[in-house]
Parts: structure tokens; C-alpha cells; sequence
């Protein structure tokens, strides 16, 4: 879900006609276009954005800052909800949602073959290198582990541990209670990375440092 959260918003005066609008660049082309039709809207109010390198950057920024911003917008409300409210926020708005997506170029190792009917076997091949951002980082990393756990259930096989190593850190384990996902330190290993930010996700399937990555 995407979460659009107004701290001061009213009609521009002389005084204050500047709006700071701070947000992940992950959601940079989206936010482009609101806010050329935002200052199309609004010729008199002039907004300064403000880009972070994901959700968890985001909070810190947020919490440390003397001035605040006007907007807050983030594709992740769950952190976000629970690293600024009600300290530093009191309501907000949430008006959109996303689906997981795997990404990758012309480039990409087997991009020639992939279909959404084999990207698991493509991904448990050893020339393919697979990327999810830190969890901690964002919480899309987050959501490609349940991605490819819930991949497991779905197609009756052991999607998990053949595309993720278990020298990772990361596991998968089930309980009586259900399943329990755990990285508590999870780091690369072998064609499995794990990017510190999800501006290094992006980039790197671009110039080809990784085949696939969770978006």
C-alpha cells in the first residue's frame, strides 16, 4: 500500500508558499507527475522534494530533522506507521497499492526464456544472479522472501531454499503456528545478493551486475 501522510497543508500566503515533500526514489517517476500537476494546480506553491534511499532512511530522516517536512509519501505504511506515529505524526492517507514484480533486461542471463511459468527454475539456474534489497532497508525486501515463500505453497515446490542459499542467513521454517521467516542478518552469498538500498536494486539490473531482481 502506498501511504501519503500531510503534516502542515493549507492555503499558500506570502509567508509560507513552499511545500517539502520527502519520499523514496524508488517511487521517484510516480512523484514527478504529481507534482507537476500538484504545481499546475497550485502556480503559487513552489515544492521542494526531498529523495531518500528507501522507507528506513526515510523514518531516520524524519525523526532527526529540526525543520519537518509538509508530505510524507512511502510505499511501505506498516514501518512507517510504526517508526513516526504518534510521535511525529498523528493520520495519514492511504491511497494506492503495488503487486511484487521480478525485473530484468534483454541482457539478463535466460531473459530469453523466462515465463511466469518457469521464473523459478530460471532463478535456481547457476549462471542466474538473483537480487532482494535488505529488508531493513525497505520493506519490499521483506516482501520478496513471502513472495518466494508463498511460491512454495503455490507450486507444490521448494522455491525458497533452491533460489536462496541457506549460507545467507535467511530461513524458512515451518511451525505449528504457521510459517516463520527469519533474517536477522542476511548477507549475499554465491548469485544470491542482498543490496543495501533499492537504489543499487534498480541500478544493478540495469548496467547487468545482477540478472533478476524483486521490485
Amino acid at each position: 500500500m502506498l501511504l501519503s501522510l500531510l503534516g502542515c497543508f493549507g492555503t499558500a500566503d506570502s509567508a509560507s508558499n513552499e511545500l517539502q515533500v520527502i519520499y523514496p526514489v524508488s517511487i521517484d517517476s510516480q512523484m514527478e507527475g504529481i507534482i507537476a500537476l500538484f504545481e499546475e494546480n497550485y502556480p503559487d506553491i513552489q515544492v521542494h522534494p526531498v529523495k531518500t534511499n528507501g522507507t528506513g532512511e526515510l523514518v531516520s530522516m524524519v525523526k532527526n530533522s529540526e525543520s519537518g517536512y509538509d508530505v510524507l509519501i512511502v510505499p511501505d505504511y506498516v514501518s512507517f506507521e510504526k517508526g513516526l506515529m504518534p510521535s511525529q505524526i498523528t493520520w495519514d492517507i492511504r491511497y494506492g497499492n503495488c503487486a511484487m514484480v521480478l525485473s530484468y533486461t534483454s541482457d539478463s542471463a535466460c531473459a530469453e526464456m523466462i515465463t511466469s511459468d518457469n521464473w523459478y527454475d530460471i532463478l535456481s539456474q547457476k549462471n542466474v544472479t538473483t537480487a532482494i534489497v535488505h529488508p531493513d532497508a525497505d520493506a519490499r525486501g521483506w516482501r520478496s522472501l513471502v513472495t518466494m515463500s508463498l511460491a512454495d505453497d503455490y507450486y507444490e515446490k521448494p522455491v525458497f531454499s533452491t533460489i536462496i542459499p541457506s549460507e545467507s542467513d535467511i530461513t524458512r521454517l515451518e511451525s505449528e503456528n504457521g510459517t516463520v521467516l527469519s533474517a536477522v542478518t542476511p548477507h549475499s552469498h554465491g548469485n544470491f545478493r542482498v543490496l543495501n538500498t533499492t537504489t543499487e536494486l534498480i541500478e544493478y539490473t540495469k548496467n547487468g551486475t545482477v540478472d533478476y531482481a524483486w521490485n
